[in-house]
């Protein structure tokens, strides 16, 4: 009786330490004691709730409390809910406890990276669910929250650590097809391209587009990575693509072509060629959604590919659920237009540098003649219906003061002169007010030789004008100075 009493207290005292996150006690006390507390409380998942360091983990495994150990109750109540309070037990470390959890799963919940690393470097399973649910830890630390709580990076960093230190040694193993997506949705996610590969290689010839589950998904994966911010996107999209998966490139997601989503994404100027090449098709709608979302940088990379022509028998486009006109300027312009709220300046600069690609490329405001209209459309309209239009010219029907007298200046192919000097950014007037006095103070000086001062006052004004285009130049991307 008496052994066994001294035993509770000892293992009392063991619980309390590491629940606390007292480490240099914890460490006395841990070697030899491999016991369980009420409800499958292990050493383990008590170092883990109480954020010990991983010399207490590494001795808590080294004294035998095992990786994969799940606890039997909650915090909520039962013989854990009594142990908890009779060591004192504080609550926001009970808090971390639940039913069914590994203490992987603990970790993560916390956002402990450190622990998360260490645990996995002991060998706990990527692969094994971490708590109640069919999906692997690997799995729940790539979706949006575990348990309601959002996963840290620094915990999505540690599992791809861990996995790309075995893929580099040769001992990354992927005992099935549901290991290899889960790697692969970790691998897009987090861009990392090695671990991508690695997981491509393991599911040639174990997916099927006829598979709709591993399609939805592989789908998902590819318009994950087509629209990502992660400066590895155009590897991952080459690898996804000149795997051995299967896709069907002309498919959209959320509404949108991969081509769409590419030019509104981070990267653009890397994606959008990677997927064209690979036979995303590109036509005159998926360049017109990329003008919608102001992206210059998509607009130019799809430009760059290919110039889808305007129809000239058709005025407006339905996308999705909105209409628009063909005529990628006027396009953008409409978007604009009836954008609720009204545009900030940020997005006026973002329309302004688009507007810019266009012109460059060629593209000009469309006026079209005997065209139908639909029945429902933003501007003043309606009277036409869809009887055929004798003369539709865009710029006489945007609503007043839905755009800026420089944008509009600018689409209508404006170009800088003393008339239309007003209407540049400060930065261009202060950069041209200071030209301008340096020549006439040196042409007044009398010394010969100074560029400025032999230039004639009409050819001073020739490079005011040639250094005005493009407009867009002379505000910040962030709309300071519009």
């Amino acid at each position: 009786m008496h052994a066994w009493l001294a035993f509770l207290i000892d293992a009392q005292a063991v619980f309390a330490r590491l629940l606390s996150g007292n480490d240099q006690r914890a460490l006395k006390l841990l070697p030899g004691s491999a016991v369980t507390a009420p409800g499958g409380l292990t050493t383990l998942h008590a170092a883990v709730a109480g954020l010990c360091g991983a010399a207490v983990l590494a001795a808590a495994v080294a004294a035998g409390a095992p990786l994969e150990a799940r606890l039997e109750q909650s915090q909520f109540g039962g013989d854990l809910y009594r142990f908890l309070g009779q060591i004192g037990c504080p609550k926001k470390v009970q808090a971390w406890l639940f039913e069914d959890d590994t203490a992987l799963g603990i970790a993560m919940r916390a956002g402990n990276a450190a622990a998360v690393a260490e645990l996995l470097r002991l060998g706990g399973d990527c692969f094994a669910p971490p708590g109640g649910g069919a999906g692997g830890a690997l799995a729940y630390a790539f979706i949006d929250s575990f348990y309601a709580r959002p996963v840290t990076a620094g915990v999505r960093a540690a599992f791809l650590a861990r996995l790309e230190q075995r893929r580099a040694a040769g001992a990354l193993h992927l005992r099935d097809v549901g290991a290899a997506l889960e790697l692969l949705r970790a691998a897009v996610v987090g861009g990392h391209v090695p671990l991508a590969a690695h997981s491509v290689t393991a599911l040639d010839g174990h997916v099927s587009a006829e598979h709709a589950e591993h399609a939805a998904l592989l789908w998902e994966l590819l318009t994950a990575a087509a629209s990502s911010g992660s400066s590895s996107a155009a590897g991952m999209l080459r690898v996804l693509l000149h795997g051995h998966l299967r896709f069907d490139l002309t498919k959209e997601g959320h509404g949108r072509s991969l081509l769409g989503l590419a030019a509104s994404g981070a990267t653009p100027t890397a994606t959008v060629p990677v997927l064209h090449a690979a036979g995303a098709h590109l036509d005159l709608e998926v360049l017109l959604r990329a003008v919608q979302s102001l992206s210059a940088d998509g607009v130019a990379a799809q430009l760059a590919c290919e110039q889808p022509a305007v129809d000239a028998r058709s005025a407006v486009a339905a996308l999705g659920h909105q209409w628009t006109y063909t005529c990628p300027i006027h396009c953008m312009l409409h978007t604009l237009a009836i954008m609720r709220p009204a545009p900030t300046q940020q997005q006026h600069v973002a329309a302004l540098r688009t507007l810019g690609v266009l012109l460059a490329a060629g593209y000009r405001p469309t006026v079209w003649r005997d065209v139908p209209l639909p029945a429902i459309w933003p501007f003043p309209l309606f009277q036409y219906h869809n009887s055929p239009v004798s003369y539709l010219d865009p710029f006489d029907h945007y609503p007043a003061g839905a755009l800026s007298e420089r944008l509009l200046f600018v689409a209508r192919g404006g170009t800088w002169s003393p008339a239309t000097h007003r209407l540049w950014p400060p930065a261009f007037k202060a950069a041209t007010r200071t030209l301008l006095l340096a020549g006439a103070r040196s042409s007044g000086s009398g010394r010969s030789g100074c560029p400025l001062a032999a230039l004639p006052g009409d050819e001073l004004l020739r490079v005011v004008e040639l250094a005005a285009a493009p407009m867009s130049a002379w505000v910040g991307a962030d709309g300071s100075g519009w």
